[in-house]
């Protein structure tokens, strides 16, 4: 009785899923960056700007139309994704397994934390 339960649940839901209709995603403007291959993006904890990570080994904070509003003073390797609360900007080195945790402030270089994974230089982490 409990595996019925469980199907009838799942044919609901599967039947609601078909039924709604699929949107097409359609881009609203583009903006060109000045950001060499930029590899991941978050806003800011007050949602007032946009953090953006190259895979040049670059920070930037940018205002929500992607002009550059600070560059942090660090070069690193390979950055493939960042993330910011109310005191620090987060950042994942995929070759070198880091987590580089930058102050939000003044984007300096606060900490270094070590995540060791094994496997090839270009199969660390993607993203947080």
């Amino acid at each position: 009785m409990k595996n019925l339960k469980y199907a009838l649940i799942l044919i609901l839901i599967v039947n609601t899923v078909q039924c709604q209709k699929i949107k097409k995603l359609k881009p609203e403007r583009f903006v060109t960056l000045a950001i060499p291959e930029p590899s991941d993006l978050c806003f800011s904890f007050d949602k007032k700007s946009i953090f953006m990570v190259s895979d040049e080994g670059l920070l930037f904070e940018t205002d929500k139309n992607g002009t550059i509003i600070r560059k942090a003073n660090f070069e690193g390797v390979d950055c493939e994704a960042v993330f910011a609360d109310e005191k620090f900007v987060y950042v994942v080195e995929e070759t070198t397994r880091e987590i580089k945790v930058f102050n939000l402030k003044d984007l300096t270089l606060e900490k270094t934390i070590c995540l060791p994974y094994s496997g090839g230089r270009n199969k660390g982490y993607e993203a947080f």
